[in-house]
């Protein structure tokens, strides 16, 4: 089984060596956890590691040494989108959506103009 890592448990074993990010970091680094991880995920773990001051204990190329070492420790994962024929429910929804736009639009469009609106009390 393999788990995905959020960027912000990476972030936070990587500013401190003690609570729960950490433990899990090093849980990976030591093979009792296998995570999965895709290129648009790894990428996001670079850019948000690479923004200054988000980890000020490691320079740039310490931080693409990390995101490296996760690369070669984890199940690489390829992302599949799969387009779904339109089915009805979404169908009928799109179109009741639509239908009460235009309901407001009227309804609104009937309403009376107020030209001082400072008299108004919400």
């Amino acid at each position: 089984m393999f788990a995905v890592m959020d960027t912000n448990v990476l972030i936070s074993g990587l500013r401190s060596n003690v609570g729960a990010s950490y433990a899990i970091l090093k849980s990976i680094r030591e093979g009792k956890i296998r995570i999965a991880l895709s290129v648009p995920l790894a990428i996001e773990y670079e850019g948000v590691a690479l923004r200054p001051g988000m980890v000020p204990t490691l320079n740039s190329s310490q931080v693409r040494t990390v995101v490296d070492a996760l690369c070669a420790l984890a199940h690489h994962q390829k992302i599949f989108f799969r387009w779904r024929p339109e089915r009805p429910i979404l169908s009928r929804a799109t179109r009741s959506i639509s239908q009460a736009v235009k309901l407001l639009a009227s309804a609104q469009s009937s309403l009376p103009r107020h030209s001082n609106l400072s008299n108004c009390k919400l």
